[in-house]
Order: structure tokens, then C-alpha cells, then sequence
């Protein structure tokens, strides 16, 4: 299959980030030439280890295994499995959030310059990712091809400086990170990549203003908003009776506002089920105190996520600093009206199929949870909605908004 634009792009990403979406999007519009990456399970030695009979398998491995680009032939796959492996020892080592940005650095490096060496196959334009790509957008400017980086989460020092303050509010939650050093270079890493990238692409607006914050102008970015598979068949929503029942998905980290939702829960009544899914960073004696009011589940297998989205009558995100929290499109997916801040980066119709709620805010989350507590029929209005607002998120509809970004790029 090939395309309209003659486009043929490289894609180069470290991990498995929205499951290759940007690779998988490109290939679906005959657009993709290589997916660069450190270790997938279909690819060279590592597709031999699935073997290994499931019950066998350790998370380390369950964790590889599920590393599978869908829909992208393997002949179009180049991968590193021994940077990946080495990295992934790296991590295990690390003591600190500036030893583990130290090693991402380190990391990111070496896979730029091992696809440099490669080369890019006849690309028209390479595809990068923040603070993984510089050597790559340099090498391809040389050539005259086209370069990309995707920014997919708020501007670094932004993201310091919200996570600094929480750091202060809450300071016995998680361990305060240091690596200031480390930052920097990080900073000054992402600010090289944006000055030397054709085009910066980002998936919503909240980290567009976090570039303009950074001096970026307008014409140097493009929004590109996420699309996910097909997360749920669920149509209609049954009601039930009792409490409210309230789900956010997602590591329990402060950066995703779950000492908000602590804080909700003081404001209101037994009328009202909390469960937060995914594994949390805390302390012991603040998850102890955090279980009084909220389940918290810790980590599932994403095999098993449906069915605490088929629990939920709504999904609850009070994160401080997002892209694009592609969790929100799931919700939206299986018929669950969200609630969420705008640093979340997901424009929600208010009232319709959600509601938008200041960062730092359990008063006004607690407002909107009263409010459909006490209308069930305003919830399944929005439930209906939320199914149908998810059909502009779809992979297939990532991948035409996709497509044009590349397209337009000259």
C-alpha cells in the first residue's frame, strides 16, 4: 500500500508508548517505512521467548511479551534488543528520579545514534519523541529529510514546577525527587529537539501552551489528538443500585491528583464508591490512611481493565499534568461520563459528556459527583453521549489527523 503524498516515514521510539500508535497510524495510511525501537516481541531473539508457557512467565517478561506493534509487518521493524535489555538493568539500579533520567538520557543517546548509523532507508521524514531524537532530527536535516518530534506530555520545567508544589503540599506522600542536574540537561535536551525539528507535534492544547510558555511560537507546533483501538464493545450502561461508583485509572503518583480525590471523599457520604486502579507510589502509612476511603486495587493486567470500566458509572481524572490522557478516550469508549481537569488534556463537552473541573479543586469535584448521584437520568443521557464522543478518538481517526500533520510539513 502507498499513499497519496509519496510520504514515507521513519518512526524511532523508545518502549511501546500508546501501544506504536504513531507507527501502526502511519501504516494504516501506507505511510510508514521503518519502526525504529529497542525490543518488541516479534522481533528478532526476543519473539523466540514466546515459548515460554504462560504460567511460567515472569511480569519482566509479561511486560516484553505484550510489547507487539498490531498490523505492522515484521520486515518493516528494526530493534536494539540489547539496548533495551541493557536499559532496562539500568532502571532496576536506579535509586533516584535523577539516576532514572540519567539512564533515559544515556538511553536515549545510544538509540539515536545506532538508528543513525543504520540509516533511514529512502524516508521523507522521521518521526521522534521528546528527548530521544536530537541526534536523529540532526542527522536528518543534513540529508534534507523531513523531522518530527512528538512532545507528548507538558513541557519538562512545567512539569517540575506543578510537581515541586506537590512535592511541598504533600511532602510524606512519595519521596521529594532531586536530580536538579539531571533536569536540566533533560530541559535542555527537549529545547535542542524543538529548535532543530521541522515540526513539534502535540496531542492537546494544554501542552501547545506549555511550548508557548517555553517562548515557542504557534506556527513551529501542531495539535494532533490521540486515537486508541477499539477499547469496549459495551453499548448501554445497566443501571444498579447503591452508591455511586467512581473509577480512575492510572499509576497513583501526586502528578495524578489522587490526593484530590482523597480529599473529595471527605466531602461526601457513603453514597459514594471510590476505586483507583494501578500501582501507587506512597508511603505505607499514607495508603493505609488513603484505603479508609478508597479501594485502592494496585496494578492489573490491561486484560483485565475492562472489567473495572464495565464496574464504573463514572471515571474520575483529577491529573495535574497530562498530554493527552488516552485513559479518558477509554472511558469515553465504554459509556462512562468523565470528570477531569483541563491539565488533563482531553476537550470535554461540559454537561454533556462530562464535566471540566479546576486542578486542585475536590469542592468542585464533589459538586459534580452530588450532581449526578442525584440525577440518574442526566448520567445515562451522558453515558450515551460519552459512547458516541468516543468515535472521534479512534485509531482510525488518529491516523488521518496523523497523516495530514506529516503531509503538510514542506
Amino acid at each position: 500500500m502507498t499513499n497519496r503524498d509519496g510520504i514515507q516515514v521513519s518512526v524511532c521510539q523508545v518502549g511501546a508508548r500508546l501501544h506504536y500508535g504513531a507507527a501502526r497510524s502511519l501504516e494504516r495510511k501506507g505511510a510508514l517505512g521503518t519502526l525504529f525501537t529497542d525490543i518488541c516481541a516479534v522481533k528478532g531473539w526476543p519473539s523466540l521467548l514466546r515459548a515460554v508457557p504462560r504460567s511460567l512467565r515472569p511480569a519482566a517478561l509479561r511486560r516484553l511479551l505484550g510489547r507487539i506493534p498490531v498490523g505492522i509487518p515484521t520486515q518493516k521493524i528494526e530493534t536494539f534488543p540489547q539496548l533495551g535489555i541493557a536499559y532496562q538493568r539500568r532502571l532496576s539500579k536506579c535509586k533516584s528520579e535523577g539516576d532514572r533520567i540519567h539512564a533515559h538520557l544515556q538511553m536515549s543517546k545510544q538509540f539515536c545514534e545506532r538508528i543513525v548509523r543504520h540509516g533511514f532507508k529512502g524516508a521523507t521524514h522521521v518521526y521522534t519523541f521528546s528527548c530521544a531524537g536530537l541526534e536523529i532530527i540532526e542527522a536528518a536535516r543534513s540529508l534534507g529529510v523531513r523531522s518530527v518530534v512528538e512532545l507528548p506530555l507538558a513541557a519538562s520545567d512545567l512539569e517540575h514546577e506543578i510537581l515541586r508544589e506537590e512535592w511541598t503540599r504533600y511532602p510524606d506522600w512519595e519521596p521529594f525527587s532531586r536530580g536538579n542536574e539531571e533536569r536540566e540537561e533533560f530541559a535542555a535536551r527537549q529545547r535542542k529537539e524543538w529548535d532543530a525539528a521541522d515540526t513539534i507535534v502535540v496531542p492537546s492544547k494544554f501542552v501547545a501552551s506549555s511550548l508557548e510558555r517555553a517562548g515557542i511560537s504557534s506556527d513551529r507546533y501542531t495539535i494532533v489528538p490521540y486515537g486508541v483501538s477499539d477499547f469496549s464493545r459495551q453499548t448501554d450502561r445497566a443501571p444498579h443500585d447503591g452508591p455511586l461508583r467512581i473509577l480512575t485509572v492510572g499509576s497513583v503518583t501526586l502528578r495524578k491528583g489522587p490526593q484530590y480525590t482523597f480529599e473529595t471523599s471527605k466531602l461526601l457520604g457513603k453514597e459514594f464508591d471510590f476505586r483507583l486502579v494501578g500501582g501507587c507510589s506512597f508511603s505505607e502509612p499514607v495508603k493505609r490512611e488513603l484505603g479508609k476511603r478508597l479501594h485502592l486495587v494496585g496494578d492489573v493486567p490491561r486484560s483485565e481493565v475492562r472489567d473495572h470500566f464495565q464496574w464504573a458509572d463514572v471515571f474520575l481524572l483529577p491529573s495535574l499534568c497530562e498530554g493527552m490522557a488516552t485513559v479518558l478516550i477509554e472511558a469515553l469508549s465504554s459509556g462512562l461520563p468523565v470528570i477531569a481537569t483541563e491539565n488533563s488534556g482531553l476537550e470535554i463537552n461540559e454537561g454533556v459528556d462530562g464535566f471540566l473541573v479546576p486542578v486542585r479543586s475536590p469542592d468542585a469535584i464533589a459538586e459534580r459527583l452530588n450532581q449526578l448521584a442525584s440525577d440518574r437520568t442526566l448520567l445515562s443521557e451522558m453515558s450515551r453521549n460519552a459512547k458516541k464522543r468516543s468515535e472521534e478518538f479512534t485509531l482510525e481517526a488518529y491516523s488521518e489527523r496523523l497523516y495530514r500533520a506529516m503531509a503538510e510539513i514542506h
